[in-house]
């Protein structure tokens, strides 16, 4: 039981090398089918290295139950809760900074709206 979980967080860590680094992004799912337009919206790098991350955690995981560090069954649950949350978090980060983005963005209007209306 040790050897195939052991080259499935193999697995997983080559997958997530390219991610780090901005590369596969096709490899996403729903990000290949997005309009040339709204791929311009999403920061491709950070999306990437989320992914990268939740995959990592995953296989870090996976390593420490190949090693009886922690049972089996908590292995596949946590392995489980993992890649959910991390999906959740990939699809609602580029939102969120999106939202931050939007924020920020009114704040320097505004800034520049009373500098102007001083003189």
């Amino acid at each position: 039981m040790q050897m195939p979980v052991l080259l499935c967080a193999i697995l997983l860590i080559v997958i997530s090398i390219p991610l780090y680094f901005g590369k596969g992004s096709n490899m996403i799912a729903g990000y290949n089918d997005l309009s040339q337009v709204d791929k311009e919206k999403i920061n491709r790098l950070r999306l990437c290295r989320m992914l990268a991350m939740t995959l990592d955690i995953t296989a870090i995981i996976l390593i420490l139950g190949a090693y009886s560090i922690i049972s089996m069954n908590d292995t596949i649950i946590l392995g489980v809760i993992t890649l959910i949350v991390g999906t959740i978090w990939v699809m609602l980060f580029p939102k969120i900074s999106e939202l931050i983005a939007i924020k920020n963005i009114r704040r320097i209007n505004e800034r520049k709206i009373n500098e102007w209306t001083q003189f």
